[in-house]
């Protein structure tokens, strides 16, 4: 979490695909999304924490004039939303694991777009249609495994414990590990081990390697969860799932991209994560790129 702690770290303009720079923009977006529902949420308890005493008030009456939908009557003659409210706060404060857990499905989702755009067509079948899991597996070309700058491992572990948690959060049991002794990590590990014995990534120490990454992963979001026990912790999931997945997206294009490619794209990453250093350059003076800033949990 570096940025909350103060950190100051140098980021470069980089030459990009303009799937990538598609990606960042969504990845904005969604950022937006995330942050400003956060803050009318919690605008909306502390308001009503000060202005309403009695919360047996009912919210339909109080907030009469906002234009919401939600006050409009359905085919049955009722309003779309209505209560107290205290009623109201409850449903805001229990409503934010869906915020956090909306937006972690959508960016991986705009992520496997950017695999259909930028990766399927280097496939054998590239007009099957692919199913992006596991990374592992399905990344294992030589395109992205014999480059000059091949896919790491790591990050790819990573970015398939990020899909792992996204299936959790939209298939039963709906929940995620909370500790690092949750059952499902040790499942995950043993999954991610096999993949790597089957496939053609060169890794000396698997079992090293995984035990490793994994752990990492999981001990990173566990801190956070511990030293943050009032926030779910599928905030810390949505923040990790951010940068996992756009550090693959990231490593692919140094990966794909040939050196003459256009400064038509570009994308901002921080200096210590580049590893292409000749996609740097200066991009046009007074040009605004905030839409393809790298994200900063």
């Amino acid at each position: 979490m570096g940025r909350r702690y103060g950190n100051v770290t140098k980021k470069i303009c980089l030459r990009a695909s303009k799937e990538m720079a598609a990606l960042r923009r969504m990845q904005t977006q969604i950022n937006n999304f995330l942050w400003t529902s956060e803050i009318s949420a919690f605008h909306a308890l502390t308001d009503f924490e000060s202005r309403f005493p009695d919360k047996s008030l009912l919210i339909e009456r109080e907030l009469a004039h906002l234009p919401t939908n939600a006050f409009y009557k359905n085919n049955q003659g009722r309003i779309k939303y209505g209560g107290s409210i205290g009623k109201t706060c409850t449903h805001i404060a229990e409503g934010m694991p869906f915020l956090y857990r909306s937006v972690l499905t959508y960016f991986a989702s705009a992520f496997e777009s950017y695999l259909d755009a930028k990766v399927r067509p280097r496939l054998e079948k590239p007009n099957d249609r692919v199913r992006w899991g596991p990374y592992l597996r399905t990344l294992d070309i030589a395109e992205l495994r014999e480059s000059e700058y091949s896919l790491s491992v790591e990050t790819l572990i990573n970015a398939d414990i990020c899909r792992k948690m996204r299936n959790r959060v939209v298939h039963p049991p709906f929940n995620l590990p909370k500790d690092k002794t949750d059952r499902q990590i040790t499942k995950i590990k043993d999954e991610i081990a096999t993949l790597l014995f089957q496939g053609s990534w060169k890794v000396e120490n698997i079992k090293s390697i995984v035990n490793s990454t994994v752990g990492q992963f999981f001990g990173d979001i566990t801190s956070h969860i511990t030293q943050s026990p009032t926030q779910p912790p599928e905030l810390f999931y949505a923040l990790f799932n951010f940068t996992g997945l756009d550090k693959l997206a990231c490593e692919i294009e140094e990966a794909l991209l040939p050196e003459d490619t256009s400064t038509e794209f570009w994308i901002w990453r921080k200096d210590t994560h580049v590893r292409r250093l000749s996609l740097k350059f200066e991009p046009p003076a007074g040009t605004s790129h905030y839409q393809t800033e790298e994200y900063d949990e």
